[in-house]
């Protein structure tokens, strides 16, 4: 088995299925893929329509965190590489034929790529393109911002560094980001706009929320990619 793709989800009834569905529709044969779903202590219909799908959930009750949830999936995984989403995704059709492309470089260890808004609020849609084109730009001086919306890393790379730093509450995926550059050089990362995925705009929707969240993305970007440290502000948003 080639890829391995993890989705954690709490209360995500309204969304999850359009996320498996995108998911279990791509060019590549299934046989080429497992997908590792974390119901993280969901009291709704969830873990019900993932089974509908075929998807069998992995139940993860022991703490109420995305992170901790990915962290749990990612380490059940049996393919090569790991692949992340979120359960508020639609991921685009070739997605995972172009992440297994991409790392037919040998040097690369972790990818990601674009996330756009799903709907058709303009404000959104004009916010997520515009970080699109940020990150493509800071991409050229080796920075990549990549989401955990839209990651895969290898599996060997996820497991010599740790996986992902669950005692942080914002950006882990950053963080997770500048760990595997630090081990395996700048050029091991990639942030590309192959990897496309469309994404609930519920944060960018609330702007009493998305004002907080802009001002401690900055300043984790600061901690992170200037100062290269493991430390972030600010707490997780959880918009439902």
């Amino acid at each position: 088995m080639k890829l391995s793709v993890v989705v954690p989800a709490y209360n995500e009834e309204k969304l999850i299925g359009n996320c498996l569905r995108s998911i279990l529709n791509q060019t590549i044969d299934h046989k080429e893929y497992e997908i590792i779903f974390v119901d993280n202590n969901s009291t709704d219909n969830t873990s019900r329509i993932a089974k509908n799908l075929g998807v069998t959930p992995v139940m993860y009750k022991d703490k109420k965190s995305a992170i901790w949830a990915k962290q749990f999936g990612a380490k059940r995984a049996k393919g090569e590489i790991i692949v992340i989403t979120d359960a508020d995704a639609i991921v685009s059709k070739d997605w995972l034929e172009n992440i297994l492309r991409l790392f037919e470089d040998k040097k690369l260890m972790c990818v990601g790529g674009t996330v756009l808004a799903t709907g058709n609020n303009k404000f959104s849609i004009g916010v997520l393109k515009f970080f699109d084109y940020f990150a493509r730009g800071f991409q050229v001086v080796g920075v990549p911002f990549i989401w955990g919306t839209n990651m895969a890393v290898r599996r060997s790379a996820f497991a010599k560094i740790g996986g992902f730093n669950t005692n942080l509450r914002t950006s882990d995926d950053w963080e997770f980001v500048m760990r595997i550059q630090k081990e395996f050089g700048l050029r091991s990362a990639l942030y590309t706009n192959k990897l496309k995925v469309k994404a609930s705009p519920r944060k960018q929707d609330n702007m009493g929320q998305l004002l907080p969240y802009v001002a401690i993305g900055i300043i984790n970007f600061l901690s992170i990619f200037v100062l290269r440290k493991s430390y972030t502000f600010g707490k997780q948003t959880v918009v439902r």
